[in-house]
């Protein structure tokens, strides 16, 4: 009545919105400081492109060589977790590709581990009594409890 909006009409809450969006535009705009601390590989990749090509080789044979190990390491993990062995090369190299562009610190081992597997395989026991009679089964069980477990 005297000219003024509630703070439930219409007017009050495109107001309350547009406010909320400013908040929000401030508080979570993204630049490229910000992104290098989400992705470190947008600091170190432009320095590795600069680095003479004999540099470069030495990189190369160092990745095929933990490709070399992890490989067949991963899909014997996968074997002990009863799953496929199809399934451990998602888990031996994935991880690996995905710390390489989020990871922070140089010396790392990411990927599959013995006790792990020995773990998953008795999570999936539990609930597919044959993981390799139904090995689709085991993957979705693995599956859950890596989601469930953090892993």
């Amino acid at each position: 009545a005297n000219g003024e909006e509630s703070p439930g009409s219409a007017a009050g809450a495109e107001m309350c919105d547009e406010s909320c969006l400013a908040l929000l535009r401030e508080r979570c705009s993204v630049r490229k400081c910000d992104l290098s601390k989400v992705m470190p590989a947008t600091h170190w990749l432009p320095v590795l492109l600069k680095k003479p090509k004999s540099e470069l080789v030495n990189d190369l044979v160092a990745g095929l060589t933990v490709a070399a190990v992890l490989i067949p390491q991963g899909m014997a993990y996968s074997m002990l977790a009863e799953l496929p062995p199809i399934q451990g090369l998602y888990t031996a190299m994935l991880p690996a590709l995905g710390y390489m562009v989020f990871g922070t610190c140089v010396h790392l081992s990411v990927g599959p581990f013995a006790l792990v597997s020995m773990l998953t395989a008795t999570g999936i026991r539990v609930l597919v009594p044959q993981p390799n009679a139904d090995p689709a089964e085991a993957v979705r069980v693995a599956g859950v409890l890596a989601l469930v477990g953090g892993g």
